[in-house]
């Protein structure tokens, strides 16, 4: 009689082992499409839907085969009122979104600094000061926490993803300065405007108050200026490294960035009569015309007209439409959606479309999500950290909502991938083969061993003691009815057996989450 695979024993690594090579020999290679866009097979629809969203589940698949792939893409693309509702079963959550909430907060954590400052006694100055820390570090918590619940149990799959994507492509730090209070307005605008124009994207990233404060806008001021707003919306957000801009240019966008920064008190500060008028205070985002360079200035060899918020709204649609951050926008866009290395015919469409539309995300997507490109990739694009998890919690919980989701911020932090922790500008690595090192690989393979059993933290709230009389937690869902109806029959062999002869349910979970296909998507 076979002896059934225990992954509590060295049979683990022989499971892993087998399922492995079958990896290296390309067995994890999704077919190519039977038809292009028709999506003929239960299976392929699937897949398709892995790649648009965050994980497919039982519900998900119920409604794309209720719609058709057309409908559903169609009602995807669409924008929604943002955040979108989750379930009542969550704890209640207050994030303060929009410009007078977040400038709410700030004006009221900022008011508690200043009272801690000012405190004579060395231990109660500690004390007002770590409180003052834990309250910042509390609100971004809170941001990352609702970005877990809406990829676990909302919908618009596709706008949560570019709202990541967009998040990923105007990054910040969250631990930098006051930051952290600034997350959830940041992540959410960028999430609710990222199916819009690309204009509006980068109108709202480059004046945010989190923005400014990231890249030392706040230092830039006529006679002193600092480079560093100008260079990144150049090289990173619009034009791209190759884009064609000079090093005057750069500096030119720095003149115009002077004087834009940001006021944490909300108080109009004193100004000369002839200041007075141009003065400009949007929620924090600040505009002090003593300090902005309105000399005259050239950029991408055309002479920008206005002055103070008038000309960096002119150079800001000047490099929207520019065909340089068209084409560099579509590449990042293709790398995310289809692969490492996208097909330049593929790209050159998508820049097409931008132009065509004036930057409307949602017609680049329709393109691109329809694309020959992407449905012969379907199965073949290794998952990010971020994704790996999101799609094993989509798999296993999907109608058990998380109480507590801190385990799951937890387990991407140790794959190198939270949310608002990429210390750098350019945001964390869109390309798969960026997160197949052998050492992301190992911690894969432990925390798939840990998502898979019971975890009583998930159901309770982040801190209080276990409770003996407290119902059982949930389990993982295993089995899995779709896993066992079409994911595992398109498995490759070594897959099958190592799944359908472990011992017990989480030792085939655990399996499953480890094994080539699921890493892919």
């Amino acid at each position: 009689m076979k002896r059934p695979i225990s992954l509590r024993r060295r049979e683990w690594c022989a499971a892993w082992a087998a399922v492995s090579a079958s990896w290296m020999l390309g067995a994890h290679a999704a077919p190519a499409p039977e038809s292009r866009w028709a999506l003929p097979s239960p299976l392929l629809r699937a897949r398709w839907l892995a790649r648009l969203s965050w994980g497919p589940t039982a519900s998900s698949l119920q409604a794309l085969e209720a719609l058709g792939p057309n409908a559903w893409l169609a009602r995807e693309l669409a924008p929604v009122p943002w955040p979108p509702a989750l379930p009542t079963t969550l704890p209640a959550r207050t994030l303060a979104l929009g410009t007078p909430a977040m400038a709410g907060l700030l004006h009221s954590t900022t008011a508690q600094q200043r009272l801690a400052n000012q405190q004579t006694d060395p231990d109660e100055k500690a004390r007002q000061n770590k409180a003052f820390q834990d309250r910042l570090t509390a609100e971004s918590r809170h941001a990352q926490l609702e970005l877990v619940w809406q990829g676990l149990y909302g919908e618009r799959q596709v706008q949560q993803q570019m709202g990541w994507f967009w998040f990923n492509h105007f990054n910040v730090h969250r631990f930098k300065n006051q930051l952290r209070p600034m997350m959830a307005d940041y992540s959410q605008q960028l999430t609710a405007l990222a199916l819009g124009r690309f204009r509006d994207l980068l109108g709202f990233a480059v004046k945010h108050p989190a923005m400014l404060l990231y890249l030392d806008n706040q230092a830039n001021a006529v006679g002193r200026l600092n480079e560093n707003l100008a260079r990144e919306l150049l090289e990173l957000h619009t034009l791209g490294v190759d884009g064609g801009y000079t090093q005057a240019d750069v500096q030119a966008m720095a003149r115009v960035l002077t004087g834009f920064g940001v006021n944490m008190t909300g108080e109009v500060p004193k100004l000369k009569p002839e200041h007075q008028a141009a003065y400009v205070l949007d929620g924090l985002m600040e505009f002090h015309p003593a300090r902005h360079d309105a000399s005259p200035q050239t950029l991408l060899g055309k002479a920008v007209p206005g002055s103070g918020l008038e000309r960096l709204e002119w150079v800001l649609d000047l490099l929207a439409a520019h065909p340089e951050t068209a084409r560099h926008l579509c590449q990042r866009l293709a790398v995310y959606w289809v692969g490492d290395k996208p097909s330049p015919a593929l790209v050159e469409r998508l820049v097409r479309r931008y132009m065509l539309s004036r930057g409307l995300m949602a017609e680049v997507l329709q393109e691109l999500l329809t694309s020959e490109e992407l449905l012969a990739s379907l199965g073949q694009q290794f998952k990010t950290p971020q994704q790996w998890v999101m799609s094993a919690m989509r798999l296993l919980y999907e109608d058990v909502p998380l109480i507590n989701p801190m385990p799951v911020l937890r387990w991407m932090e140790r794959l190198g991938q939270q949310p608002f922790d990429r210390q750098t500008p350019d945001g964390y690595p869109l390309e798969g083969s960026a997160w197949e090192a052998p050492g992301q690989m190992v911690t894969r393979f432990e925390l798939a061993r840990v998502m898979a059993a019971p975890l009583p933290n998930l159901f309770r709230t982040e801190g209080s003691p276990a409770d003996p009389a407290a119902p059982r937690p949930p389990a993982p869902r295993w089995p899995h009815d779709t896993v066992q109806a079409l994911w595992l029959p398109a498995a490759s062999e070594a897959t099958r057996q190592a799944v359908m002869s472990a011992a017990n349910p989480r030792d085939a979970a655990a399996l499953w989450l480890s094994s080539p296909e699921f890493m892919m998507r």
